[in-house]
């Protein structure tokens, strides 16, 4: 008998052995129980009380002795659904600790080509094959005024192509005739142009917003909020409209 089921209903492993000694006994003193399970006395009266107050032993008075016996075992199934029950009334606490975890707005900040790095990285391994993601007022990809940042865009790309994710992206007007040129060869890209230049860009995915600033150094604001991710979809695909 898998024995690893009683276990998963709730029962410790001295209470299963308990129980099943009772099974076979049936109406039997402690002192048989201690012979037949090897438990010692004060564990055995912790188990039996245990069982007793689920409802899968009782016991009554022979001569002036406690003689314990098994419930039935269809009484598994009732501790089962007692257990169920239990759960149900708790559900809708658990459920508000969910939605406010959910509605938690949380900011992350990176800097330099690492953390920018680690961001791409992630996408590649959180986006799935068909799944798109957007960005507005890119400048990346030709852009000869960062050789490493290009360059690992450059190879992001080819992985992102290879992945089959796809991009939606609003490149800066200024950065066009290199962009042509490079970005000709993904075929999961989408893009236009804007005429609205910008020191940084959005980054759009997985319930995230990333805004990369150009200062001195690259910083990138990460925002985590289903509510804020739909509503700068939103706000892109407006973009999306205007743009050519």
């Amino acid at each position: 008998m898998n024995q690893k089921i009683l276990e998963e209903i709730g029962l410790s492993k001295n209470e299963i052995k308990v129980y099943l000694a009772l099974l076979k006994l049936g109406k039997t003193t402690s002192w048989k129980l201690i012979s037949e399970t090897g438990i010692q006395v004060s564990a055995l009266y912790y188990c039996l009380d245990n069982l007793i107050k689920k409802g899968l032993a009782s016991y009554s008075i022979i001569a002036n002795k406690k003689h314990f016996q098994a419930a039935s075992p269809e009484q598994l199934i009732q501790l089962v659904d007692n257990r169920k029950k239990q759960l149900e009334t708790i559900l809708p606490e658990l459920k508000a600790i969910q939605k406010t975890s959910e509605e938690r707005i949380q900011t992350n900040i990176y800097e330099n080509y690492k953390g920018f790095k680690g961001i791409y990285d992630r996408l590649l391994r959180v986006m799935r094959k068909g799944d798109t993601y957007y960005v507005f007022g890119a400048r990346q990809i030709g852009d000869k005024a960062d050789k490493n940042t290009n360059l690992m865009l450059t190879n992001f790309h080819k992985q992102r192509d290879k992945q089959g994710i796809k991009v939606k992206i609003i490149f800066n007007k200024d950065v066009e005739k290199e962009v042509r040129k490079v970005a000709k060869g993904f075929k999961y890209m989408n893009f236009k142009f804007s005429n609205i230049k910008t020191n940084s860009f959005v980054l759009i995915y997985d319930n995230r917003i990333v805004n990369f600033l150009y200062t001195e150094k690259l910083i990138a604001i990460e925002t985590i909020s289903k509510d804020v991710y739909e509503s700068y979809k939103k706000f892109f695909e407006e973009m999306w409209k205007t743009a050519k």
